[in-house]
């Protein structure tokens, strides 16, 4: 199960970066001749390509700490120096995760500020931000 969610966001991320082509940016920002992308997963939820990035994570907490994993058959998690090392790792992604539910906030605000109306219709018809239904 792990493996396959680690495949899914993946695959999820790589096809949104190339729907978004030269918009996709590490930073946020508006490019010049920027479009509102709203076809293909974005018409499902706003931010696809972090939906596919908190899948990856997910899947990935599941490949190294579920039963069967490394972690426990090689007896890390016996120790308390390993359970440590462990939780910092897990804390680590889930700060990952809080600040992907931040940046989407933050790109939503930036992105009905360039767009006006036209973010306002799509974000009405399109209301999960990573999560259809749920958030």
């Amino acid at each position: 199960m792990g493996w396959g969610m680690c495949v899914l966001g993946a695959l999820l991320r790589m096809h949104c970066y190339r729907i978004l082509g030269p918009q996709y940016t590490f930073e946020r920002s508006v490019i010049r001749e920027h479009q509102l992308v709203t076809s293909g997963p974005y018409a499902v939820v706003r931010h696809p390509a972090y939906t596919g990035f908190e899948v990856f994570h997910v899947g990935l907490l599941v490949v190294q700490f579920g039963q069967g994993s490394w972690a426990w058959e090689c007896g890390v998690l016996d120790s308390w120096a390993g359970r440590v090392v462990v939780a910092g790792w897990v804390l680590y992604v889930y700060k990952l995760v809080v600040a992907v539910f931040r940046r989407c906030a933050a790109e939503d605000e930036m992105l009905r500020t360039e767009f006006g109306e036209k973010w306002v219709r799509w974000s009405q018809k399109t209301t999960g931000r990573l999560i259809p239904g749920v958030y």
